[in-house]
C-alpha cells in the first residue's frame, strides 16, 4: 500500500498575500507557497507554474534568495514571454461554491476561486484543519480527471502535499512546515480542469502481461502495425469541430482539445488494461510506472541535440503528484484504480501527440541500453557516493541556473527516484535530459504537441 502518517498539525494561514524576502529557507518558502496574489491559469489556458519551482528549488537545497529570485523572475514574465494574471476577486470577495456547484460544474473551467473558498472553509469547519481528511474526501472523485490542463492540477496538488507533508531534507514530519492554501488551489484545479479518462471504459484484466515492459512494446507494435494515427487519432480529432459543442472551454488550448476527443473515443490499445495492474502490489505497480515514463522520456529524446520531450516530461511530474495525493488517502482500492487511469492517460497522451506512440524497435533499445544496470554495478565500482558529489550536483547546479522551470521539477523527482530504486542509471540519464520552452508566445498562443 502507498501511505504515510499525513495527519498533520496546520500552521494557522491569513489571506495576506505579501511576499518579502527573508533570512531562512523556510520563512520564504511559506510565504511563497501561501501567496494568494495570482491566478491559477494565464492567457485563457496555460497553468501558472511558479509554486511548482519553488517546491523543486527548496526540494534541490536551494537558497532562500534563489526561490525569491526565481519567483520575482517568473511572475514578471514567464519563460513563454508571457505574464502570468492576478485572480480576477479580491478574496475577501468571493462567494464560496457550494457542494453541488462542486460537483455540477465540474471540468467546465469555472469557479475556481469559489472552489478554493469552499475548499477553505470544509477544511476549517468540517475537518477540524485536517488536510488529509480534506484531501481523502475530495481527491478521488477528481483524479480520474487529471489527465486535464495537461495533468498540471494532480502536479499542483500532489506538489503541494509533497511540500506540506516534508522538510527541506524530504523526512516527513508531524507539523507541516508550510501552509495548506497549495494544497487548497490543486484540489480546486483538479475540479477546474477535470477531463475524465473514462474509467468506466477500463476492461480489467483484459490483456495477459507480466510487466510494463511488455505492455509498452506491444503497444508500440500495435499503434503501428494497425496504423492507429489515422485509424483512432485521427478519426477522433476529426469527430468535433469548433461547433459541435464539444468541450468549448478546450478549444484554445489546442493540445488539451484534442486529447479530451481522443479520450472519448475509446481504443482498446489503451482502455484494455494488462493483467499487471491488478495482479502486483501497488507500490510495484508505482515503480513500474515511473520506469514506464522514464523509458518513454528517454525514447523520445531529440535526435540532433538530445533535449527532452515537453510532453512527456509531464508524466514523471504528474506520476509524482499522484503518488503524493495517494500517500495522503491511504486506500489501496483508490490507489489502485489511479495508477490505472494514469496509464490510460499515458498511453492516450503519447498516442495523439504529433509524433505518436514510440515504435517497439525504439522502447527495446532504450530498455536494453539504459534500463539493465545501475550506477552502483558501473564505471563507480560502487562508490555511489561519487555520483552524487560529482553527476548530480553537476546536474543540480544546472538546475539552478533554470528559467525553464520544467527542468528543475525533472532534476528533483529523477533525483529522488534515483535514490529510491536502486540507483537506476536509467533516471540519472532522464534527469540531465533537460527540455525547451515550447514556442508558446504572444504571437502564436495556442500550444500543439
Amino acid at each position: 500500500a502507498l501511505s504515510r502518517n499525513t495527519s498533520l498539525a496546520l500552521k494557522s494561514f491569513s489571506t495576506d498575500s505579501t511576499i518579502d524576502t527573508t533570512t531562512t529557507t523556510m520563512n520564504t518558502y511559506d510565504k511563497l507557497l501561501s501567496d494568494q496574489t495570482f491566478n491559477i491559469e494565464f492567457n485563457g489556458y496555460l497553468t501558472n507554474h511558479v509554486k511548482h519551482a519553488i517546491i523543486a528549488l527548496q526540494k534541490i537545497d536551494a537558497p532562500p534568495s534563489m526561490l525569491q529570485k526565481y519567483w520575482d523572475l517568473y511572475t514578471d514574465t514567464t519563460p513563454y514571454g508571457l505574464s502570468i494574471e492576478n485572480v480576477p476577486e479580491a478574496w475577501d470577495k468571493v462567494i464560496p461554491s457550494t457542494e453541488e456547484e462542486w460537483k455540477e460544474t465540474r471540468g467546465m473551467k469555472v469557479k475556481w476561486q469559489n472552489y478554493c473558498i469552499f475548499l477553505k472553509n470544509q477544511l476549517e469547519e468540517r475537518f477540524d484543519n485536517n488536510v488529509s481528511a480534506l484531501v481523502a474526501h475530495y481527491a478521488p472523485d477528481v483524479i480520474p480527471g487529471m489527465v486535464g490542463a495537461l495533468t498540471h492540477g494532480i502536479i499542483h496538488a500532489g506538489w503541494a502535499l509533497d511540500a506540506f507533508s516534508s522538510s527541506p531534507g524530504g523526512e516527513k514530519k508531524e507539523t507541516s512546515v508550510v501552509g495548506p492554501w497549495m494544497v487548497i488551489e490543486g484540489l480546486a484545479y483538479l475540479n477546474f480542469s477535470f477531463v475524465s479518462v473514462h474509467p468506466e471504459g477500463f476492461k480489467h484484466g483484459a490483456i495477459k502481461e507480466d510487466s510494463v515492459m511488455d505492455s509498452l512494446l506491444r503497444i508500440g507494435t500495435q499503434f503501428h502495425e494497425e496504423h492507429l494515427a489515422e485509424s483512432w487519432i485521427a478519426r477522433a480529432k476529426a469527430t468535433y469541430d469548433k461547433e459541435s459543442g464539444f468541450h468549448t472551454e478546450l478549444i484554445p488550448a489546442g493540445f488539451q482539445w484534442e486529447v479530451s476527443k481522443v479520450l472519448a473515443h475509446q481504443h482498446p490499445v489503451a482502455y484494455n488494461l494488462p493483467t499487471w495492474l491488478d495482479t502486483k502490489p501497488i507500490d510495484v505497480v508505482l515503480k513500474d510506472l515511473y520506469k514506464a515514463a522514464t523509458v518513454i522520456y528517454l525514447t523520445t529524446l531529440d535526435e540532433k541535440d538530445g533535449h527532452g520531450n515537453f510532453v512527456v516530461l509531464h508524466l514523471l511530474s504528474s506520476l509524482w503528484g499522484l503518488e503524493h495525493v495517494l500517500t495522503t488517502i491511504e486506500n489501496d482500492d483508490v490507489s489502485r484504480s489511479s495508477l490505472k487511469a494514469f496509464y490510460v492517460a499515458m498511453i492516450c497522451l503519447l498516442s495523439s501527440s504529433a509524433a505518436g506512440f514510440p515504435h517497439h524497435a525504439a522502447l527495446q533499445s532504450t530498455i536494453q541500453t539504459h534500463f539493465e544496470s545501475n550506477d552502483d554495478d558501473d564505471m563507480y565500482d560502487k562508490e555511489i557516493d561519487k555520483v552524487e558529489k560529482n553527476e548530480w550536483m553537476k546536474t543540480v547546479e544546472r538546475a539552478y541556473d533554470e528559467i525553464e522551470e520544467h527542468n528543475i521539477k525533472l532534476v528533483y523527482v529523477t533525483r529522488e527516484l534515483w535514490r529510491r530504486y536502486n540507483h537506476l542509471k536509467a533516471f540519472r540519464l532522464a534527469g540531465e535530459a533537460f527540455t525547451l520552452t515550447p514556442n508558446i508566445g504572444p504571437k502564436d498562443p495556442e500550444f500543439d504537441a
